[in-house]
């Protein structure tokens, strides 16, 4: 087993270390992205509906259809919270309708905020722990050490954007964290042979990723691709069981995504985006995404406001450690990979609007 009785300390330090700094910073309740995300969930839990007409003067993250308002999110991150938004709601017991419905109101900020931390201590901050804790498993297995391995894992999890985004509730570290626990079961799974059981965790974990981002589409696309490389010299069966299990946890996923688009749209392939309102770029190209611009690439990688290097400087030393991988036949593949990887992200996001 990877997790021997006797190293079991490390990787639940971590997991504590991560899961704690990710619940103890909180983030502004109102923030558009996440108050959508936490007032759709209380109108499911409060009325069925994922409607948010009544909760119209709290976001400006919105779509509408049919003359009623909704989150113009993708639903992973809503429905996620669902159970933190009704045992906070029985607890306290508190609704909705105790509050004013008006942004920046303190009554209406704390309601939003006391659900969002249950969210993100339940269920947020412990997918970003288990992503931390299963780099820890693939740096050490990658690099030849524990102590690469802890620095791999502390570096994503607490010296990246990661960190931060953990701290709220939108989906940009749960699609992330989903997308690496994918990255590491690939890599379990098809280390020494093929453990199928793994292509279960992969499949769900990318699934779940597109449920919570779609945009997890492409950026989990490398490592799909990678998987299918690394049984490229299996037989036939174990090709054929391990990415039909695969695929099974990529339904399984999906079931909800859609389930919850018929429901609140009438079609399963109707999503929120489609009904955006108040952005008009968001009706450029594929909901906003149109193709990669030289100025946002240069921007969002060195540029003082946003460039990653001055968000997440301990990023400068990725291209040396992915040169490492290039060079060594043994694992070029998993350089190639964080190349693929590194660039589908750079690209998606300077192509969004």
């Amino acid at each position: 087993m990877w997790l021997s009785p006797q190293r079991w300390h490390v990787p639940a330090l971590l997991f504590a270390l991560v899961w704690l700094s990710c619940i103890w910073f909180g983030s502004w309740a109102f923030n558009p992205n996440s108050a959508t995300r936490i007032l759709a969930a209380t109108a499911i839990v409060e009325t069925g509906s994922a409607r948010i007409d009544p909760y119209a003067a709290m976001t400006i993250d919105k779509a509408q259809f049919g003359g009623h308002l909704y989150m113009d999110k993708a639903p992973g991150m809503t429905l996620m919270a669902l159970p933190f938004v009704a045992a906070t709601n029985w607890v306290t017991q508190q609704s909705s309708a105790d509050v004013p419905h008006q942004l920046f109101d303190p009554d209406a900020e704390a309601f939003l905020r006391l659900r969002m931390r249950a969210a993100i201590a339940g269920i947020g901050a412990v997918l970003t722990a288990l992503a931390a804790v299963a780099l820890l498993d693939l740096g050490t297995g990658i690099g030849g050490s524990r102590a690469a391995g802890l620095f791999t894992a502390v570096s994503f999890a607490l010296g990246t954007t990661v960190w931060g985004w953990s701290t709220t509730w939108s989906g940009h570290a749960a699609a992330t964290s989903l997308i690496a626990i994918a990255l590491w079961a690939v890599w379990r799974g098809t280390r020494d042979g093929i453990a199928a059981r793994y292509a279960l965790i992969a499949g769900l974990a990318l699934g779940w990723a597109v449920v919570v981002e779609h945009g997890a589409v492409l950026l989990g696309a490398p490592v799909a691709l990678w998987a299918v490389w690394r049984i490229r010299d299996a037989d036939r069966a174990a090709q054929l069981r391990t990415i039909g299990l695969a695929i099974a946890g990529g339904v399984i996923a999906a079931i909800p995504l859609l389930a919850y688009n018929l429901a609140t749209f009438g079609h399963p392939f109707t999503t929120g985006y489609s009904g955006v309102v108040g952005f008009e770029g968001m009706k450029q190209g594929l909901f906003g995404l149109t193709y990669p611009k030289p100025d946002i690439l240069y921007e969002i990688l060195f540029g003082k406001r946003r460039g990653i290097i001055w968000v997440a400087p301990i990023l400068v030393l990725a291209p040396f450690g992915i040169w490492s991988l290039l060079r060594d036949p043994a694992r070029r593949d998993r350089g190639v990979l964080a190349v693929a990887g590194a660039a589908t992200c750079f690209l998606y996001h300077a192509a969004y609007i």
